[in-house]
């Protein structure tokens, strides 16, 4: 998003975006392991909202706003 806007406004010409998700540390099949993530992520209201799978996410998406899996990917 930053590089997108960057181009946008015309500060530079071309850049790079990446991202990183840690495959390792969490299985996709599976809920949060606990034992994986800090005890500060469980006392954090808003980081603790963060620990729904992807997989569930979506799920509410389509309950809540009526957006489809096939429209969501």
């Amino acid at each position: 998003m930053n590089v997108a806007q960057q181009i946008h406004s015309n500060q530079i010409e071309i850049g790079i975006g990446g991202g990183v998700e840690s495959m390792s540390m969490f299985a996709m099949t599976n809920m949060v392991d606990p034992a994986a993530v800090s005890e500060q992520v469980f006392e954090h209201p808003i980081a603790n909202k963060c620990l729904m799978p992807m997989g569930i996410t979506s799920e509410n998406v389509v309950a809540k706003y009526g957006i489809t899996r096939a429209q969501q990917d």
